[in-house]
């Protein structure tokens, strides 16, 4: 015959194990969507046409850059053992600009001055969730003095594999691009 005080702590020991099973089924049941199609999938149908046509556009608009600095405090950085050496981070950074169209000399579209300031990578379980700001100063070709600085974040959810350093290196990559895409698009009123 079961006490009374074993009820008890059987009753909570299943109330526990519900929450838990609970919140782990919540977990697993999140989608990770690809950054490409999240920005789109936002976007109403009636005006997603304009959308897509405007980040064409953006994406084409050429921005010289003027300066580029890594300003992060802490310039080394480990992901479950996996360390991502800050020379890395910036020739990454670097192709995702060139890529873009920032860093041509001579462009209409006016100057940027462009500073890592935060890179924050999480790895929860099978998720990689990766944030990426940039602080960007502005100047028109005609102007002679830049812009306050305005922050852009990027940001990558992806699935993560603890073995493997390469998925960091994507999803940085990924966050990155956003954030430049953020950049091209604030910024593409100037394009002639």
């Amino acid at each position: 015959m079961e006490s009374r005080f074993q009820k008890i702590y059987l009753a909570r020991q299943c109330r526990n194990i519900v929450l838990v099973a609970s919140v782990t089924l919540g977990l697993m049941g999140c989608e990770v969507t690809p950054p490409e199609t999240m920005e789109s999938t936002l976007i109403p149908e009636s005006t997603r046409k304009a959308y897509e046509s405007q980040m064409a556009e953006a994406e084409n608009c050429a921005l010289s850059l003027n300066e580029i600095a890594d300003t992060r405090q802490s310039k080394l950085f480990t992901v479950n053992g996996h360390s991502i050496a800050p020379e890395n981070v910036n020739g990454w950074l670097k192709s995702t600009l060139k890529k873009l169209h920032v860093g041509s000399t001579g462009s209409t579209g006016g100057e940027v001055n462009v500073y890592l300031s935060k890179i924050f990578v999480n790895a929860i379980g099978k998720t990689l969730t990766t944030n990426v700001v940039l602080d960007v100063q502005y100047r028109q070709t005609s102007s002679d003095n830049f812009t306050e600085l305005q922050s852009f974040r990027g940001q990558s959810v992806t699935m993560y594999t603890p073995d493997s350093s390469n998925n960091v290196e994507v999803a940085l990559k990924q966050a990155m691009h956003q954030a430049v895409r953020r950049i091209k698009t604030s910024y593409v009123h100037q394009c002639n």
